[in-house]
């Protein structure tokens, strides 16, 4: 939970003073999208979790494609990549028992 509030508030707008020579006003507001995702769970959903696995991979960083609920080729090339990141999962882009349980911890919930 403290991670997904981490994640959330680093995420939101936040007015930056940045100087600027070239600028009238030294103070520019720089500002970030917030980007909320779906954090369908990764058990027992109608999409055996898929959703889930895809939302909590975007908001780590990885890129698993459109949250859609399909294990495409997107999706598991974000698997591997967050396998490598996480030795000592095996990088083969199915997200099995222990990859799901690393994601959970990593993740947050």
């Amino acid at each position: 939970m403290r991670r997904a509030l981490l994640a959330l508030t680093a995420a939101i707008a936040l007015a930056v003073p940045v100087a600027s020579a070239q600028a009238a006003n030294p103070w520019i507001q720089k500002t970030r999208p917030l980007n909320i995702a779906h954090l369908n769970p990764i058990d027992n959903a109608h999409d055996n979790g898929v959703s889930g696995i895809q939302a909590r991979l975007r908001n780590m960083g990885y890129n698993p494609g459109p949250i859609d609920g399909i294990l495409g080729p997107l999706t598991q090339e974000a698997i591997r990549e967050f396998q490598a990141d996480n030795p000592p999962l095996a990088i083969d882009g199915v997200c099995g028992p222990g990859t799901k349980a690393i994601l959970v911890k990593a993740y947050g919930c």
